[in-house]
């Protein structure tokens, strides 16, 4: 990431937004790509990242059975929630649910992060151009 920028990370169980900043960390094991091609990632729901290269791969990533399980996770939290009383906002069972639909949630996304960055690595890709992530967020 850039140095400079600030980040915002919203965290389900405690309801909170963390500030973080990205900093460049040097790695003598992660040298640059052989050559200088590029990609393009597009960040979707269903397609969770659709990316095109200059040497002419595609690849995608289909986010649907992930979103699947978020839906049905938020489901059961939201019935868990109109069955408590009115005095408690939460209970052991809810916060556990959230904490294992975040995990889900960041083991899906480093997995899909580590694949797609040794496969470009290995066709040469030095840079990779991200689209617009206005909608995703939305959604």
């Amino acid at each position: 990431g850039e140095q400079g920028r600030l980040e915002l990370e919203y965290d389900e169980v405690s309801d909170t937004f963390r500030a973080f900043q990205p900093v460049t960390v040097p790695d003598s094991r992660l040298e640059s790509p052989l050559a200088s091609h590029e990609a393009a990632l597009d960040v979707g729901a269903n397609n969770l990242v659709a990316c095109s290269t200059t040497t002419g791969n595609q690849y995608l990533y289909d986010g649907r059975e992930l979103f699947g399980r978020f839906r049905e996770t938020t489901d059961e939290i939201a019935r868990l929630q109109s069955k408590l009383h009115e005095d408690r906002s939460s209970s052991k069972r809810i916060r556990r649910l959230y904490r294992q639909r975040t995990k889900r949630r960041d083991h899906a996304q480093d997995a899909l992060v580590r694949d797609l960055v040794e496969r470009l690595y290995d066709e040469g890709v030095a840079m990779v151009y991200v689209g617009d992530l206005t909608d995703v967020l939305d959604t």
